[in-house]
């Protein structure tokens, strides 16, 4: 395993571009579409992740478009079911609070990055009246 060796007190100068992260885009991507507004996001990345949130959400009806490293999503009126995949613990919630939004029924597959970081969380959602349930495959 490797290491860093920092020399410390030295002053930092100039401009860089931060890349955005795929662990801030998912997610900030899913919620977007309950705003329903169109939303513009900078410094997304241009990873395979994002590419399978653009085709998730346009199956449930958003229409996502990506320029460069900006991503336009134009949230809908009326969410439709689907089935999606979850592709990292905070899309995944985003994905599920879409899917109680919508209309008809969502299936989220790929759940275990979920529940490795929501404890309970269908207990919880269904004691707010949530319809949600877990199936064993």
């Amino acid at each position: 395993m490797g290491k860093y060796i920092i020399n410390g007190k030295k002053r930092l100068e100039g401009e860089i571009t931060l890349q955005g992260a795929k662990n801030a885009a998912l997610p900030i991507m899913a919620a977007s579409v309950l705003c329903g507004e169109e939303v513009v996001l900078h410094n997304v990345p241009d990873i395979t992740d994002v590419s399978i949130m653009k085709k998730i959400l346009s199956s449930i009806g958003c229409f996502v478009k990506t320029e460069g490293n900006t991503a336009i999503i134009e949230g809908v009126d009326k969410l439709m079911g689907a089935r999606v995949n979850a592709l990292d613990l905070r899309a995944g919630a985003a994905l599920v609070i879409a899917g109680l939004a919508a209309e008809g029924v969502t299936y989220v597959e790929h759940i275990h990055f979920i529940e490795r970081g929501y404890e309970h969380l269908i207990r919880k959602l269904s004691e707010l009246g949530a319809d949600i349930r877990k199936i064993e495959e």
